[in-house]
């Protein structure tokens, strides 16, 4: 695979009935969550520049937790499994104590607490979505220790396993479980077979969509190890555009599955199933979100987002450096996170 040469990307949502919307709230939401990241100083303006470029749309609360997403994203991209799971432990300890000082010094719990802080003002303490929230960004912060793992010992998945690990490394479950913080969703509910499904439905999408988006800057960098195509390619010893096939067809079923399950929920009263229904407009909307926003972020394509999205061609990019902290960096907030100074 050569710099410049050109792929067919799938189309993935060809059927899927949820179409882009934008928040109402963005550009004042933008505003308070980028001057939120900058107040910590962690990063200079080339990298608060690439912050810029995500580009979100979503609340405050939902705005904050993506860019909680990339900041742990940033830290750990290059690091060993024991030293991202020491940055893991301090960030469960900093949700799980929302309101204890955090250690001098521990610049990542301190973020993470802060943005939970925020977010438990928008439902009841006691709520289960909180309990989903802290159980799903565990597993988010266990699996990129896995994935470091992986890194250090240039393990490749199979296509199963790695679709499993994804759905951790994508924050998926934690993300799902912000869609509940204004609803009244039991867990019988919740953990019904089918509505279990479309929320895995849900997530696997989510990680397939950032996969292929993300693939081209990733090659460049020499992260795309862990990537559903790389897997596709060395697992069924095909090409990338076989595999961008082949991901395709896959994604197509999941989206089939996802729209029978719908049409086939039992029901729970009336009130329990506006709820649902509201639930389930939020997968929906965020699965189509996730595809819309990889297009119209300068992150993936620079600017030439809507061309892509038009012709639905992706070119391979030069090798390049990215915005991740330098090695000084990264030594002296892991070693803040036990509180040292």
């Amino acid at each position: 695979m050569l710099k410049g040469r050109k792929y067919n990307l799938p189309d993935l949502f060809a059927n899927w009935p949820w179409q882009r919307t934008a928040n109402p709230h963005y550009d004042e939401v933008k505003k308070e969550t980028r001057a939120w990241i900058e107040s910590f100083k962690i990063f200079g303006e080339k990298e608060l520049a690439a912050f810029d470029k995500y580009d979100f749309k979503f609340a405050r609360v939902t705005c904050d937790y993506m860019h909680v997403l990339l900041v742990y994203d940033e830290f750990t991209d290059t690091l060993g499994r024991d030293e991202a799971e020491k940055v893991a432990s301090a960030v469960i300890d900093s949700m799980k104590n929302p309101y204890v000082e955090r250690p001098k010094g521990d610049i990542i719990g301190e973020i993470v607490q802060q943005f939970w802080k925020r977010a438990l003002k928008e439902t009841n303490p006691d709520a289960p979505c909180v309990k989903h929230f802290i159980a799903g960004f565990d597993e988010f912060t266990k699996a990129v220790a896995l994935e470091a793992e992986d890194r250090e010992t240039l393990k490749i998945r199979t296509v199963s396993d790695y679709m499993v690990l994804r759905k951790g490394t994508f924050g998926a479950k934690a993300f799902l479980a912000l869609l509940e913080f204004d609803l009244d969703l039991t867990d019988e509910v919740l953990e019904h077979p089918l509505v279990a499904d479309l929320a895995d439905i849900a997530a696997q999408l989510l990680g397939i969509t950032n996969d292929i988006h993300s693939y081209a800057r990733e090659q460049a960098r020499g992260l795309d190890g862990h990537n559903v195509i790389t897997v596709i390619m060395l697992e069924h010893s095909i090409d990338l555009q076989a595999a961008l096939n082949w991901i395709g067809e896959y994604a197509e079923e999941l989206v089939a599955r996802f729209l029978s399950n719908i049409k086939h929920l039992p029901s729970w009263g009336a009130a329990m199933d506006r709820d649902l229904k509201i639930y389930i407009d939020r997968l929906g909307c965020g699965v189509r979100g996730q595809d819309s926003w990889s297009y119209e972020t300068k992150r993936y394509y620079g600017e030439k987002g809507e061309e892509v999205r038009r012709t639905q061609i992706m070119t391979l990019q030069a090798p390049e450096k990215g915005f991740n902290l330098t090695q000084g960096q990264l030594k002296q907030v892991i070693n803040n996170t036990d509180g040292s100074a």
